[in-house]
């Protein structure tokens, strides 16, 4: 039998999350590093969190993907000998 290891979607989403702040976060501090150390008024600030942005949403699309077929994996395949009419009398 098949081990489960692919855990619970709502951690995957929680673990989105935490990574969304995450990025953002980091994508400020650095950003505003870089700008004071450059002398620039915001433009690694923004350069940064547009890409780390991009790249995460690329990274969600991904994983909502791989649920998709996750959940399609998990669903009983029926066969049309096993379907019941309800037209019996």
């Amino acid at each position: 039998m098949k081990k489960n290891t692919r855990g619970d979607p709502r951690f995957v989403f929680m673990g989105l999350g935490i990574e969304l702040i995450s990025v953002v976060l980091g994508s400020i501090w650095l950003g505003t590093h870089l700008d004071k150390t450059v002398k620039t008024q915001g433009v690694f600030v923004i350069s940064l969190l547009i890409i780390s942005l991009v790249g995460w949403f690329l990274r969600m699309l991904f994983l909502l993907k791989r649920l998709e077929k996750w959940e399609k994996e998990d669903q009983p395949t029926k066969h049309p000998k096993e379907e019941k009419n309800d037209f019996t009398h």
